[in-house]
């Protein structure tokens, strides 16, 4: 791994290598509005001049794309409550009794 020469200089990054950024367009993108929360912001933001990229994926757009990031640490994930599972043959059985 070598150290970023386009967006982060001197911070270790997966898409450098010898030749350059690796990364389509040859650099990283800026943040998605989605990225930047309405009370507080995802904790993987960080700012390089006026632009703010995020840490985690080089394109964050398409992380939103299917959804919500997976990595984003702004939301608050709802957990699925599951009901009690029921055998459906034997439900079966019992309805008809």
């Amino acid at each position: 791994m070598y150290n970023c020469a386009t967006v982060r200089p001197n911070e270790e990054c997966v898409h450098m290598r010898k030749d350059g950024c690796s990364f389509e367009g040859g650099t990283c993108y800026p943040i998605s509005e989605k990225c930047v929360g309405e009370e507080k912001g995802c904790e993987k933001i960080y700012e390089v001049g006026m632009t703010h990229h995020c840490r985690a994926y080089a394109n964050p757009e398409i992380k939103w794309l299917s959804g919500n990031c997976p990595l984003a640490s702004h939301l608050v994930k709802e957990k699925e409550e599951k009901g009690k599972f029921v055998n459906p043959i034997k439900y079966s059985k019992r309805k008809k009794k």
